[in-house]
């Protein structure tokens, strides 16, 4: 989380410093959102993909896109749906394990939807990728260190390198710990004095007065690659573990787009904050909100800046200036290496999803530019992107936060 802050109002000898270190921590975000798989591997057993398949499915009227949501919503066939929508003619994405290959032809199918294979072995996928993931190599220089995904621990000790290089205006505050003990750590960058006036903050953002970036939030096995929920135990019958995180915040908590099946791997938990990490994430941004004016979730993939809502398809009294912001930042992003963002309601774009971290910082703590900015890319890999892209995923998403804060400032400081 960043309490941000506008480098042309930083001290005059902070400058060069603040950029450098603003950039190399949202690389640091970028890098562990793009790669699942950062943390010591601690998972019950090691999971393997041999014989699991993506399938992009792309339903053409209501009634495929009705019966492919009460799948997800009731799925007994241990799906992992990657990519959903809410929309006809725009494609889903779901991973199927071969012992229900058989059931899921069947269904596709019965319900005459069109389809294509996306992955035709996922363990080859993680196996292809394995070479990038290498973790020896402990250089800080960012040339080297972004080249590769890092495990949290080489994500935390190079924070720690920054901070000693730069203690003048960078420090690191543990909020709280996970489930499984280790520390949720941010970073903060602080540009000098200024006058009081209103502060911008950023959840997994970049460029502010004051940026508190949080890197990590959820520990994410290496055992299982595909691994994206939190780590507790839910006495689940079957041994099933952890909650969707994106679907334990308190605001119209489990109204909608999420299970309560245990097993589900968008599982709501058994009530709102029910983890250790979105307690502890909440508490602290509810300790500024009286200074939060802008909110950011990062997620992968599928190239959305995504505004409120997620529970509903209505629009929020806010939308058009919420809107015109991401506006801003979309066409930023873009003029670095062309890449294309949609904008929009998550609900109306991907799918309804209620207990989510951006609606509950626009209902509950106030937050009127509240965002899911879903990084690249729009399928081609999927969640298996290419280390060659970490920095420039990381260079033009850091200009578009870098073009709405300042958009932000403007409006703030002539209202």
């Amino acid at each position: 989380m960043l309490r941000s802050f506008s480098c042309p109002d930083c001290l005059k000898g902070l400058r060069s410093q603040a950029t450098m270190i603003c950039r190399s921590v949202f690389l640091l975000l970028v890098l562990n959102l793009l790669y699942n798989g950062c943390g010591k591997p601690e998972s019950d057993r090691k999971k393997h993909f041999s014989g699991y398949k993506v399938l992009r499915l792309f339903p053409s009227n209501s009634q495929q896109l009705e019966a492919l949501h009460d799948l997800v919503e009731n799925n007994d066939l241990e799906l992992d749906f990657w990519m959903h929508t809410s929309t006809v003619n725009q494609s889903v994405d779901v991973m199927i394990p071969p012992k229900y290959n058989q059931e899921m032809e069947q269904f596709i199918a019965d319900n005459y939807i069109p389809r294509t294979v996306f992955l035709d072995d996922v363990e080859k996928a993680i196996q292809d990728e394995g070479g990038s993931l290498v973790y020896d190599d402990l250089s800080r220089e960012p040339k080297d260190f972004f080249a590769k995904y890092q495990r949290l621990k080489e994500i935390y000790d190079y924070m720690e390198s920054l901070v000693s290089e730069h203690p003048n205006i960078a420090s690191n505050i543990s909020i709280g710990k996970s489930y499984e003990g280790r520390d949720l750590m941010v970073i903060k960058i602080s540009g000098g004095t200024l006058k009081d006036k209103p502060i911008v903050w950023i959840d997994s953002g970049i460029h502010a007065r004051e940026w508190i970036s949080v890197t990590t939030a959820v520990y994410i096995a290496t055992q299982n690659r595909l691994w994206r929920k939190t780590r507790s135990h839910t006495n689940s019958r079957r041994g099933c573990r952890g909650v969707d995180p994106n679907r334990n915040w308190s605001f119209k908590w489990n109204k909608g787009g999420a299970s309560k099946r245990k097993c589900s791997d968008i599982y709501a938990g058994p009530k709102a904050f029910s983890e250790l990490e979105t307690k502890a994430l909440s508490d602290f941004l509810l300790s500024k909100s009286n200074r939060v004016k802008l909110y950011l979730a990062v997620h992968s993939y599928a190239q959305m800046w995504l505004t409120p809502w997620g529970w509903t398809s209505q629009l929020p009294a806010d939308y058009e200036d919420q809107y015109k912001l991401a506006s801003i930042g979309v066409k930023a992003l873009k003029s670095i290496h062309g890449t294309y963002f949609e904008i929009g309601p998550s609900t109306n774009l991907l799918y309804l999803a209620s207990g989510g971290a951006d609606d509950w910082a626009y209902g509950v703590a106030g937050v009127k530019y509240s965002y899911t900015v879903e990084l690249r890319d729009t399928g081609k890999y999927g969640f298996f992107i290419p280390t060659k892209q970490i920095i420039p995923t990381g260079e033009e998403t850091f200009v578009a936060v870098k073009a709405i804060a300042v958009a932000l400032k403007s409006e703030l400081y002539n209202n």
